[in-house]
Order: structure tokens, then sequence, then C-alpha cells
């Protein structure tokens, strides 16, 4: 199936550049100065259902996203710490990798880190100095923006508009007000990382490292992606500066994801009104956190609120308690109706065709939330699963995971013979001892679901599922 995106530049709706299905994507990563937040996990979680659903149709996909590890708010950090620049990037990019496996986002194929990079980003700001774009203060090295014409075709502004309403780097002797930095001369703060070159010893600008490094893994990039934020100034001046030197197109799409907000205002680490990541999955979990980054269409705007994250634990927990039914099906009994059939085979097909629109995510969530609750009824009707119908349900199930990236619960084994003697206590009317079993299960995190003849159980990926899933009664005794 052709994969569909919204390209920024066109402003149209367009297939996935490719050659010959192999897609190369970069997406503007972190500055590691601080714990990623949820406004960080929303791009990432995104461009981890984009990369799995090209997978899923047959797209061959390198993906690279690299790390900011040295800018002016590294400096800071190392400073308020008394460690080195490095040793703060080291810290927490060690913490993003554990904040993605959280999240189950897959690995990137390769994560170029500025400071591995300096001899290309060097080289790349001679070609722009050769080709008359660069020119030299006592402060370092600038782009000339004016000299490049299509200046502002990513962000669809004028020079003068965006000059009115940007914040420029200070310094008197720019020739134009909108002019960034390609390389910033050493101040002579020992705490700040410096590399030799021509035009005197110093570092990066931001912008150009991400030229630099995404030209060296992908050449042409086929989809250039990160959060609504960076279209300005980030990859308007990524777009000059690469089109200046080397004469041909940077990147042949644009996607961007919408920016989360919180009491109306960006989530963002400079106006410290975040929740990281780390947090929201120890009071939500995983799949609840994914769901609330997947519940809007990408680029729209997101709002945060604990509300809608409480909705999305309770949500993924009725999808768990309907999924675990699969995982201790009535035995003898394989008989399948044809309408069981069809809601299992569709979902397949609705979630592939929405996903390839444009990573339609909240339409496909609701396609996931129409197939448990007619699975709920079926399970209620028949007092649990059979064999049959439970295998259908555990294949859609994989399916979700590699499309989406959710996880769901594993049978848990060695649980056996309490559960049984559990069971025969509460038909034996003896609740007191079968509560105390229950109790003990639930120590080990165990959800118990009664039925007539049968009592299933499983783990729940949500913090405190006993007392949601109670709540919201479900049959389960918790």
């Amino acid at each position: 199936m052709e994969v569909l995106i919204y390209d920024t530049m066109s402003r149209n709706k367009v297939p996935v550049p490719n050659n010959n299905h192999k897609v190369g994507i970069y997406v503007c990563g972190l500055t590691v100065y601080d714990r990623a937040h949820l406004g960080h996990a929303r791009v990432f979680v995104v461009f981890d259902v984009f990369r799995r659903i090209l997978a899923k149709n047959g797209y061959d996909v390198r993906y690279v996203q690299n790390f900011t590890d040295v800018d002016d708010r590294i400096i800071s950090r190392a400073k308020e710490l008394g460690v080195s620049a490095k040793q703060v990037a080291d810290q927490y990019i060690a913490a993003y990798f554990d904040d993605m496996k959280k999240l189950n986002v897959i690995e990137a194929d390769v994560y170029p880190r500025a400071t591995e990079h300096i001899n290309d980003i060097l080289a790349l700001i001679k070609k722009i100095e050769e080709k008359g774009y660069a020119y030299t203060t006592s402060k370092g090295v600038y782009f000339r923006v004016p000299k490049f014409k299509q200046y502002g075709k990513l962000s669809h502004q004028s020079v003068d508009n965006l000059k009115s309403g940007a914040r420029v780097e200070p310094d008197p002797e720019k020739e134009y007000p909108l002019d960034f930095s390609l390389w910033k001369f050493y101040k002579g703060d020992p705490v700040e990382p410096r590399w030799d070159s021509e035009w005197g010893p110093g570092r990066p600008g931001w912008h150009i490292e991400c030229s630099a490094m995404s030209m060296k893994y992908l050449g042409v990039i086929d989809v250039h992606g990160g959060g609504a934020d960076l279209i300005f100034p980030h990859h308007e001046n990524e777009i000059a500066q690469s089109e200046a030197a080397t004469d041909q197109v940077f990147a042949r799409s644009w996607m961007h994801v919408g920016l989360l907000s919180i009491e109306g205002e960006k989530m963002s680490k400079s106006l410290k009104n975040f929740i990281t990541i780390d947090e929201s999955v120890k009071r939500w979990g995983s799949n609840a956190v994914r769901l609330f980054l997947l519940s809007a269409p990408y680029r729209s705007a997101l709002s945060y609120s604990e509300a809608a994250l409480e909705r999305s634990a309770d949500n993924w927990l009725q999808i768990e308690a309907t999924y675990a039914e699969a995982l201790y099906p009535r035995t003898g009994d394989s008989a399948v109706s044809d309408e069981y059939l069809i809601k299992n085979k569709e979902l397949e097909q609705r979630l592939l065709a929405y996903l390839a629109d444009d990573l339609n995510t909240p339409a496909a969530l609701n396609a996931i939330f129409q197939y448990f609750s007619y699975l709920s009824k079926v399970s209620a009707e028949g007092d649990g699963l059979n064999e049959r119908q439970a295998e259908l349900v555990i294949n859609n199930a994989k399916m979700i995971e590699e499309m989406l990236g959710f996880t769901f619960p594993r049978k848990e084994f060695g649980y056996e013979e309490l559960i049984f003697e559990r069971f025969e206590l509460r038909r034996q009317k003896k609740y007191a001892e079968a509560d105390a079993i229950r109790n003990k299960l639930r120590q080990d995190g165990l959800l118990l679901i009664d039925h007539k003849d049968h009592t299933i159980w499983f783990k729940s990926s949500v913090p405190d599922a006993g007392q949601r899933i109670t709540r919201a009664g479900s049959g389960t005794s918790s």
C-alpha cells in the first residue's frame, strides 16, 4: 500500500518519496542537557509509528536521529553540576535511551552526535564560504541569509516577516539580523568545548550540525522530520545552508509533529512546564502514555492534562482485560461465527488504510476500541473466548504491536495452583480465604477476572490497575 504524508513544504498530501521503496528519514533529536519530556516523546512516538507502517507496507527504511551534544545550555548545566559538557551529554543520552525503551520506540539505525562529526561540519562550512554565503566577524562565521533567495520557502513566510518575529543572535558586526551562526569562536570559558578550525578555535552552530550529519548518512533526505517548532528557524536554516553548499534539494519532503501544550503554552524545558517521560510512565504506564500521544492527528496541537492521561490509562486497561480472555480460552469448543471472522479480518485492513493515509492514528485507535468492545461483548455472552476465537485475537494483538508499538500482557505461569485453590474456595463461599489468596497474588501484580467456571489472570502495564479496573466495574475481583 502506498503511504501518504502531509508535506510541510508543498502543503499537500504526497506519497512518501522513495527510491525503489528505500526511504531515508532524518529526525532532529534532543539537545541533551535534561531529561526528555512528553513533548519530545510525542515526536519520537509519532515517527516510531511512521517507521512501523512504512515497514509493514514493504518500505526499506533507514532512520537517522541526531543528538545535539554541544550547546550553550549543556555548557550552563555543566557549570551548575561542576562536570564537563561531555559528562552532561552522556548522562542525558543514556536517560534518553532508557525513556525510549520504556515507550517501546524502535532504535534509530544511526544516532550521530555533533561532537563526533566536527570534520564533516567544518568541510560543509568551507563549501558554504566558497560559494560566497559565509562571512566572519569577531564572534564567529555566519551565513548570509539574503543571498539565499528562497529563504522562507518552508515556513511560507517572507524574509521581512520572519525578521520581525525572530529572536536573532546578537552581534553588531552581522550583515543582516537573520544571519545565523555556522561556527562560534571560543570565548575562553574552560568548560566550553572547542575545536581548531581555519577560522579560529570554536564550536559549531546549532543548524549546521544537522545538515552535515544528515547529508553524510542519507545524502538527499526523503523525509525530514521533527517538531513543528523547528520549522523556523532550524529547518529553514538547514535548507538554506545545505542547498547553498550543494546546489541541490536538501530534503524531498518535510513532516512536522504538532506541539504538546500545557495550560495553553508549549511544553518545554525552558519554560519549566514539563512532565518527564520517566515520571509519566511511572504514573500511567507506557501503553497509556503512548495511547495519549497518538490520540490526536499528529499535525495538530495536543493539550496535556492529567484527566486525559487518566482516561488513556483506563481505556488501555479495559483493552488489556479483554485481551487477557484470549490467554486462557475455554477448551473443547472451536465454533466461530462469520461475523467474528469478519470483525477480526477487517481490523488489519482498517489499520493499514488509516495509518497509510497521513498517519491517521485517531481513526486507527478508534478501530481498535471498536474491535475490543466487540470482543468484550462476545466474551461476556460466551463466558470467555474459545480456542479459535482466542487465536484470532492473539494474532491481531501481535499485528497491533507491530504497527502501533503497544505491548499486550503475556501469559503468566506458576500461579495455576493458587488460582485453582482460590476458585474452589469461592465456589465453597469461603470468601475470606479466597480474598487472602487474591491479596497475595496482587502483591505480584496479578489481576484476576472471575467467570462462572474459571478465572483468568494477567499483569497490567497500568500502575494501580487493581483499583482502576474495580472502579470501572468490569467484573474483575482484581
